[in-house]
């Protein structure tokens, strides 16, 4: 993931979060949906094996949020 973010970050010019895991991922797509922001997230990659919430359910749960 580090490697992915330090090629892309520098050749795309992309902004780039990192979550540690499932929740704070959760978090950090619910951060950028209450600020209304101006550039929220195009892409969102979520590994299946993130450690506490993985990303099956924190997209589930994020699903359920904005129903």
């Amino acid at each position: 993931t580090h490697i992915f973010e330090t090629v892309n970050n520098k050749d795309l010019g992309a902004s780039i979060d990192l979550a540690e895991n499932g929740i704070n991922g959760l978090e950090c797509m619910e951060r950028k949906m209450n600020l209304c922001c101006r550039e929220p997230y195009k892409i969102v990659m979520v590994d299946k094996h993130m450690p506490v919430m993985d990303g099956f359910e924190m997209m589930n749960n994020l699903k359920l949020k904005c129903d």
